[in-house]
């Protein structure tokens, strides 16, 4: 029987699955530790924001498990705690952004991306989140060398994401979850 895949939040008890997640990703993941999004520099800064993450016990994402194995990361969090995109709108409340997804490469052509972004979209109603942005790449802006690629875009697609700002190399898509309604 197939391993069912699973995800968690992000702690501090799981620094070395992140770790071994990122640098098994390949690119700049493993100096960016996947605080680009933070601002500033990133490559310099990236292991000392993380420890200081970990330190204040943020959690800012997901790591997807089959049975005991750690196969992805996806860094999702608020938006009012720091993250940074372009163009966001005023209200940023219940808004969280999904900037960055990778899975380990033995865990790449199975369809995971695709498992892992809805097992994160289903459960971020139940913390609070009403609008979700999720960056997506497009593999044809990517050198075909780098065996490093974020969330593709086919994958937002296919999850039935609305295309909210088109770019030729990261096009932004979003979900907005129904409200529970307010009981009398």
């Amino acid at each position: 029987m197939a391993p069912s895949p699973r995800i968690e939040r992000l702690t501090q008890a799981r620094w070395k699955e992140f770790r071994r997640i990122l640098e098994e990703s390949g690119g700049e993941a493993p100096a960016c530790m996947c605080t680009a999004y933070y601002g500033g520099d990133w490559l310099k800064e990236g292991q000392a924001r993380r420890a200081a993450m970990f330190h204040r016990e943020e959690s800012d994402g997901y790591l997807l498990f089959l049975d005991a194995e750690p196969a992805g990361w996806c860094q999702c969090a608020p938006v009012s705690e720091g993250l940074r995109l372009p163009a966001l709108p005023a209200e940023i409340s219940a808004l969280w952004a999904i900037p960055c997804m990778v899975l380990r490469p033995v865990f790449r052509g199975r369809g995971l991306c695709h498992e892992f972004l809805r097992l994160i979209l289903d459960d971020l109603p139940r913390r609070g989140c009403r609008r979700v942005l999720v960056v997506g790449h497009r593999p044809e802006a990517y050198d075909p060398a780098e065996s490093f690629m974020e969330l593709p875009a086919t994958v937002c697609e296919r999850a039935g994401l609305s295309l909210e700002r088109d770019d030729p190399v990261c096009p932004r898509y979003a979900r907005t979850f129904p409200q529970e309604p307010e009981v009398p």
